[in-house]
């Protein structure tokens, strides 16, 4: 996958958390985490700093969800790139 596909298909996962439900960018941004291990925490920040409310959940659960899948996607990263290379 070319740097520009990468680029295109994170701005729209990104424009998604904007006119679809959530589930959307949430499921996109968990497989582009395969090419950009960061794209889920981006997405969770997204959607935290759009629809949080401090009186509703006590936790900005994308953030860390996100964040979660984010280093989930590292550690199979870094465990694929082991594999191939030996």
């Amino acid at each position: 996958m070319t740097q520009g596909t990468r680029g295109f298909l994170l701005a729209a996962t990104l424009l998604s958390t904007l006119f679809l439900p959530w589930i959307v960018p949430a499921v996109a941004s968990l497989a582009l985490a395969l090419w950009i291990p960061l794209a889920p925490a981006a997405v969770g920040l997204l959607l935290d700093a759009l629809y949080y409310t401090p009186h509703a959940a006590w936790v900005p659960w994308g953030t860390v969800l996100g964040l979660g899948a984010a280093i989930a996607a590292l550690l199979v990263r870094k465990r694929l790139a082991a594999r191939i290379i030996t």
